[in-house]
């Protein structure tokens, strides 16, 4: 008997689960009561056992593990992960525990931005020029630190934490005095911060399926918009770009020059590459993980692949052999549409010249004021979702072309 231990956050399986057991498996989740709220009936009956704690801390995590695997063989237990929000917990359980799978440098090098860079230095891959932001050095002579950190990024910079996900708090600064109020706001951090030379242009996600270390394939997609403009009213959502295309092939030797650098094994990874004007790549960040949102429908109704349920095969050191569809009959895009700040006065139509299949979440006269958006949670809760679409078209063009529209469509009008 092998015991899976899946340890997870803030997060669903999203995928049928059993259907990947075997008869040597037992499934076991590790959660808090909060996550397992969210839980269906069916989601939970994935597993064989549950174990709950009150909050993801490290020590509760230990004990929960602690209360499976007694009297077990470490040689019989596996700590299975599905997103970067846990990655480095499950590392830390397996070193505590003695369990077999990867370490903590391994997740780090997916979780932390800033060693993730560090390790692509020399690769001859593109990345921003960074800084950590040095607390001790700007409260010791706050005007050199902006003279320092001017000097090596220039305007406009995007500061990030290094080890957090979807943006949260995240932001652009555009002068001298943006940068003064975010330091002023930020002299006793909350977390590990990167500053990076901002990079303009379109942004793409590319996702993979990788089995042992090997690419088994690559499927990409081109966002609408960087996802941290969904907080500025933009729509966040992205269209599949054709393999057989030179978009694809360019951006997928890209992909490859850094899973190389990166080694990740047995599971799937999701990349963002930004292109700017006159084509030149940068690397923005990777995950080992399955993507996000509704890319993984999007790959299922274009490809026919399940990328959550071929991660977690992986991860349990199943051989996944199934690949992409080829020659699809049609095309296909997603796009979420954002809430803002006001009272909502009238809802515009979406008229495309694809197939849609639009869903609406709000409704004329609903107000929003600015306490229900909260700063350090991830902007795309579906309670921040005003409307959604997923679109198809037999033309790649024509779907290309609604997929502007959408980019530039403004779902809600306001109240002055």
């Amino acid at each position: 008997m092998t015991t899976q231990i899946f340890l997870y956050e803030l997060k669903r399986p999203g995928c049928d689960l059993l259907e990947l057991k075997r008869a040597e498996d037992e499934f076991v989740l590790v959660t808090t009561n909060s996550n397992l709220a969210q839980y269906t009936d069916t989601d939970k009956a994935n597993f064989d056992r549950i174990e709950l704690m009150e909050d993801f801390e490290k020590e509760q995590v230990y004990a929960a593990v602690a209360k499976v695997i007694a009297n077990t063989d470490p040689n019989d237990v596996r700590i299975i992960c599905g997103t970067e929000m846990v990655i480095q917990m499950c590392a830390l359980v397996r070193t505590e525990f003695g369990l077999a799978g990867d370490d903590l440098e391994y997740a780090l090098r997916f979780s932390n931005k800033f060693i993730a860079k560090q390790k692509l230095h020399g690769s001859g891959v593109r990345i921003p020029a960074y800084e950590i932001f040095d607390v001790s050095a700007f409260q010791q002579d706050p005007d050199a630190y902006i003279n320092t950190v001017e000097s090596a990024l220039g305007y406009p910079m995007f500061i990030k934490p290094t080890e957090l996900y979807a943006a949260i708090d995240s932001i652009k600064i555009s002068d001298r005095k943006d940068l003064q109020a975010w330091l002023d706001d930020h002299k006793e951090p909350k977390h590990i911060y990167e500053m990076d030379e901002f990079i303009s242009g379109k942004l793409y996600h590319c996702d993979s399926l990788i089995v042992g270390d090997n690419i088994s394939y690559s499927l990409l997609g081109e966002y609408a918009w960087p996802c941290d403009f969904f907080a500025k009213g933009y729509p966040l959502g992205s269209i599949v770009v054709p393999p057989d295309s030179d978009k694809f092939k360019r951006l997928n030797v890209f992909n490859k020059t850094v899973l190389t650098c990166m080694q990740p094994r047995n599971c799937a990874t999701h990349l963002e590459i930004f292109e700017k004007e006159h084509g030149e790549l940068y690397f923005l960040e990777m995950a080992a993980r399955p993507p996000g949102g509704p890319i993984v429908p999007l790959y299922e109704m274009q490809w026919q692949l399940d990328m959550n349920a071929m991660h977690y095969a992986c991860q349990l050191g199943i051989d996944v052999q199934q690949q992409p569809q080829s020659n699809p009959e049609k095309y296909y895009a997603w796009a979420y549409f954002p809430i803002s700040v006001g009272t909502i006065k009238a809802i515009n139509t979406l008229n495309l010249n694809s197939q849609i299949d639009f869903k609406l979440f709000v409704e004329v006269g609903q107000s929003f004021s600015a306490d229900f958006f909260v700063k350090d949670e991830m902007m795309f809760l579906s309670k921040y979702i005003a409307g959604s679409v997923f679109f198809s078209n037999n033309d790649y063009n024509q779907l290309y072309a609604d997929f502007e529209k959408v980019r530039h469509f403004k779902l809600l009008e306001y109240e002055d």
